[in-house]
């Protein structure tokens, strides 16, 4: 598997974790969802520098557009289906 794909994939994973706990901290405040949004992306930018699987913009840019949408799908799904 080549760097940038662990990247890609990996980044989905991060995607999830940010939706589910977007969700879960939803009752506090809804703004703290977009916060968690970037605060995953870029804890998983500084990850991937720091494992040396990207470097220059791509680490920024591979996979944002699928990040934004598996965190919304799944901050979605987290408040339709676990809050009443």
């Amino acid at each position: 598997m080549k760097p940038l794909d662990k990247v890609y994939y990996t980044r989905v994973l991060f995607a999830l974790l940010a939706g589910f706990v977007s969700g879960y901290f939803y009752t506090l405040d809804s703004f703290l969802g977009i916060l968690f949004l970037i605060f995953f992306y870029l804890l998983s930018s500084v990850i991937y520098r720091t494992a040396g699987w990207a470097s220059g913009s791509s680490v920024y840019t591979h996979g944002i557009g699928t990040f934004v949408l598996v965190w919304f799908v799944t901050y979605s799904l987290y408040l339709t289906f676990l809050l009443p």
